[in-house]
């Protein structure tokens, strides 16, 4: 008998860095998907577990509440290695179309 499987559809919420540093400190990431954009740059999804367990996707914005993007995904994983201590997740090197990055901008 075939289980099927269920897709978790996560609403991923745009952090300045400054409160993905504050609310690490609070609660855990849980994991981290690293994707390349339909543009060629790179980015990284927080997935983070609150203290209610619930899991919720992160993914940082510049000062000018832009998606935060790398051109070159060695220096987003030397980024996430030094920040966030994260030396190992999942990367998708197929582009994500901006239309369905699924990015909650309230």
């Amino acid at each position: 008998m075939k289980r099927s499987k269920k897709a978790i559809a996560l609403r991923m919420h745009l952090i300045t860095k400054t409160d993905l540093d504050l609310l690490v400190d609070h609660t855990a990431i849980e994991r981290v998907h690293v994707t390349v954009s339909d543009t060629g740059r790179w980015f990284a999804v927080f997935h983070v577990k609150k203290v209610s367990g619930k899991v919720e996707a992160y993914r940082i914005v510049t000062q000018r509440h832009e998606p935060r993007e790398w051109a070159n995904p060695k220096i987003l994983f030397q980024f996430l290695l030094r920040e966030y201590n994260v030396a190992s997740g999942t990367f998708l090197t197929t582009p994500m179309p901006a239309s369905d990055s699924g990015i909650d901008r309230s």
